[in-house]
């Protein structure tokens, strides 16, 4: 593993003890479940994550999992999804549009929102912005208000969006993410850089692989208050549209992506060999 702060474990992220404790115990499980088990799959590629995966041979990469076009509206979503905002998409330059979305869990005080508020008008671009019920509170719900009608005839605000759909559009120029592990590789997947905000635990382990390991993307970096500040976002962001080397990298990434799930791939692999062994196993 790459050096890491010890702030950045698991259990690091809450000053709660109880919470803490919940966080080691479910840590120990996960190992305890590890050890008994023949075979893991997850969503991941071999080539995303070599080392990892050759330390460990019982987990089998059987990633990327992306809903499939021939499936038709995937099930099951987590909130109701506004798809008003891929006909918006339509009729935006090509990567021209920062997409932010911070998942299901992040909350923002009302300091770091007014912050988030002012460095995504600074940055002044088109923008597409995922604010669930819940990302801020009712004090910050009025700033909200005022920044869409300053931004209206650049920008659009959704409580939820299909992801996959909009990550995959040829608009998007790069993507804000609370790093969690399926939104980086529906992005990776789809060749978009990345700007990392991680929230809590393990976003802070794929925060690093993206920026450190792949160097597909950059990193924010929070002030001596613990605050990402306006100026921050307007200059990372404009960093990482500059950085063709970056865009080069992630595009490298779908392609090889892409093939991992392509007849012969590695993932496509693993699953006709979990297929293979649970075979053997049930007629032995």
């Amino acid at each position: 593993m790459p050096a890491m702060s010890t702030i950045d474990l698991l259990w690091g992220f809450s000053d709660d003890p109880n919470m803490r404790k919940t966080m080691l115990a479910f840590t120990a499980n996960v190992n305890k479940a590890a050890k008994v088990s023949k075979w893991m799959l997850c969503n991941s590629f071999y080539e995303l994550e070599p080392a990892f995966h050759d330390q460990f041979p019982n987990i089998l990469s059987v990633g990327p999992l992306l809903a499939s076009d021939r499936l038709g509206h995937p099930k099951g979503q987590l909130l109701p999804e506004d798809s008003t905002c891929i006909s918006w998409l339509d009729h935006q330059p090509v990567q021209s549009v920062i997409y932010a979305a911070f998942g299901s869990s992040t909350i923002f005080n009302q300091s770091q929102f007014i912050e988030l508020l002012h460095g995504l008008e600074l940055v002044n671009q088109p923008l597409l912005w995922v604010v669930r019920h819940g990302l801020i509170d009712d004090f910050s719900r009025s700033s909200l208000e005022g920044f869409k009608d300053r931004i209206s005839h650049r920008g659009k605000i959704v409580d939820w969006a299909p992801q996959q759909e909009v990550l995959a559009h040829p608009s998007i120029a790069c993507f804000i993410t609370h790093c969690g592990w399926n939104s980086t590789m529906e992005g990776l997947s789809q060749g978009v850089p990345l700007l990392c905000w991680p929230y809590v635990v393990d976003q802070f382990h794929d925060a690093n692989h993206i920026c450190d390991i792949l160097k597909v993307g950059l990193r924010f970096t929070k002030d001596e208050n613990r605050i990402v500040a306006r100026s921050e976002i307007k200059i990372k962001v404009k960093e990482l549209l500059a950085d063709e080397g970056i865009r080069s990298r992630v595009n490298n990434l779908k392609d090889v992506a892409q093939k991992t799930i392509s007849e012969g791939g590695s993932s496509s692999e693993n699953i006709e060999d979990f297929i293979n062994k649970i075979r053997s196993n049930i007629v032995s």
